[in-house]
């Protein structure tokens, strides 16, 4: 927690103590104790910025503030129930205080290392139109599709240049994970070290670029953390909105597109989910190759059979993926003249025969999916997510990294590449353990629900450092062609030891049963 914070929390559960004690035993120095908390909250509000989780805690110190205005006399019989009410009060005070704490430390305002690499890193909005498109997801019919993207690249920041909020206000992410939108409007709050519309860096003519799609429902701000480390070692890194799949798509114009994927298509009834959920299990459980292309067939045309939701979303991000490479050619080119935001600054600037396409979950999946059908992927990066698309009868013809929980066993499914393949798992990790979340709202670490497993076990900062770490060394080998030793290694280094490495080459990998599909 934050030093106002922690202060104003102290001073408040000594006022509510000395509140409920006997008027006798009350020092007099105690009185002004109430206005004392209520005045550091203010402070705290105004320096550090109001948040959710120390609401209960303004409320207190407002109310202990108004008792305080005048001495309320002590009625004089029953002296049994003046101390029971005494005692009730100040634990009732007390919990209020001790909650407001919990809550402050499980959603935390916190602080992250700066990106390693030796280049500053800016960032900024991109919006586009595919005016080639309708938009099936939109709900008004013969709309266009429509696109948002944050960019971050290596950039020139002077010193105490602004910084951009870790995720801003107007993503209302709620991560797929059923939350409320301010669960996560602390994020706001949290300083990120990328500079808005700092200058590009001027040290290379051309850099390399790598998308990358979020996860169903999230936000192009997920995964910030990798964004910032990729730009500071010389990528821009473009993380596409998928619209209507996002859980929510801020534009230039200042219109919101929301999250419409269970109105247009609800989730299939608990019997069906159970379904899912038994597949699931034995996917995860399967090692062959042939086994787990066969669960696989089996669980997509289950899927089809009753209609999940995100089945139709599979060709439409990968036509987003493929439109946004076209739009950053036209751009780099210096022939766009559609696209919304300082786009200008790229002209030029993009290096796309070396571009890597990367994502989390559903992201990933896209990722896999673009890697399959178009030729200009050079690498690619599946973060956690089931492989929808064709890579069951298609094997996958360039680098292609699998980054995964604990237990996943869904890497075979990726045998039959004419390139390497990498999977990495994280010790201790969920599927939400790769989206921020982890170092977000540690909270759901701490709690040991049989059905609440959001975020495994392990710590954050882990998490986020074995993240950023493979993710540089992938891309800058398979795109840099830059030697990396954590990429042979046969253990991974104290600071990795909760990753696993498998590394899979194409003499290794058993074939898949069709040829690749050409270039797009």
């Amino acid at each position: 927690m934050r030093p106002l914070e922690i202060a104003a929390l102290v001073v408040l559960a000594c006022a509510a103590l000395t509140r409920f004690a006997p008027a006798a035993t009350r020092p007099r120095w105690t009185r002004p104790l109430p206005w004392f908390a209520l005045a550091l909250f203010v402070v705290h509000a105004i320096v550090e910025g109001a948040r959710w989780p120390l609401y209960p805690a303004y409320a207190l110190a407002l109310l202990l503030s108004l008792l305080a205005v005048r001495r309320v006399p002590e009625a004089a019989p029953r002296r049994s129930r003046r101390t029971v009410g005494r005692v009730v009060g100040a634990l009732g005070a007390l919990l209020i205080v001790g909650l407001s704490a919990v809550f402050a430390a499980g959603f935390p305002i916190f602080e992250y290392p700066p990106p390693s690499g030796p280049y500053g890193v800016g960032t900024t909005r991109l919006a586009f139109v595919d005016s080639a498109r309708v938009d099936p997801f939109a709900p008004k019919p013969e709309r266009r599709r429509e696109l948002l993207a944050n960019v971050w690249y290596p950039a020139e920041v002077e010193a105490g240049a602004p910084r951009a909020p870790f995720w801003p206000r107007d993503t209302d992410a709620e991560a797929a994970i059923g939350l409320p939108a301010f669960a996560f409007s602390h994020l706001a709050l949290v300083p990120a070290h990328a500079s808005p519309d700092a200058p590009m860096a001027r040290a290379k003519a051309r850099w390399p670029v790598i998308i990358y799609s979020h996860g169903f429902n999230s936000t192009p701000w997920q995964n910030v953390v990798q964004m910032e480390e990729l730009a500071s070692h010389g990528f821009v890194v473009v993380s596409l909105g998928h619209t209507y799949d996002a859980s929510r798509l801020t534009f230039p114009d200042g219109h919101v597109v929301l999250d419409n994927s269970r109105t247009r298509k609800p989730m299939p009834s608990g019997e069906a989910q159970q379904e899912v959920a038994r597949l699931s299990a034995k996917l995860d459980s399967v090692a062959d190759p042939d086994s787990t292309r066969a669960t696989w067939r089996h669980m997509e045309e289950y899927f089809a059979q009753v209609g999940v939701y995100v089945l139709p979303s599979t060709d439409v991000w990968y036509d987003d993926t493929r439109f946004l490479i076209h739009r950053l050619t036209a751009i780099d080119a210096g022939t766009d003249q559609e696209t919304v935001g300082t786009r200008d600054r790229f002209a030029g600037r993009l290096d796309l025969e070396r571009l890597g396409v990367a994502g989390m979950s559903f992201g990933g999946s896209t990722a896999g999916v673009t890697c399959i059908r178009d030729r200009r992927c050079k690498a690619g990066v599946n973060i956690d997510g089931w492989q929808f698309g064709q890579i069951l009868d298609h094997p996958l013809h360039v680098p292609f990294l699998f980054m995964s929980r604990e237990g996943n066993g869904q890497f075979p499914v990726f045998f039959g590449s004419s390139a390497d393949l990498l999977h990495v798992e994280v010790r201790g990790t969920t599927h939400g353990s790769f989206a921020d979340l982890a170092i977000a709202m540690p909270f759901f670490r701490w709690i040991a629900l049989p059905n609440l497993a959001l975020l495994g076990t392990t710590d954050g900062a882990i998490i986020e450092r074995v993240m950023s770490r493979y993710l540089l060394a992938f891309f800058q080998r398979y795109l840099l062609d830059v030697p990396q030793p954590l990429l042979d290694a046969p253990s991974p280094p104290d600071d990795l030891r909760d990753a696993t490495l498998t590394v899979v080459r194409p003499s290794t990998a058993r074939p898949a049963p069709n040829a690749p599909s050409g270039p797009s």
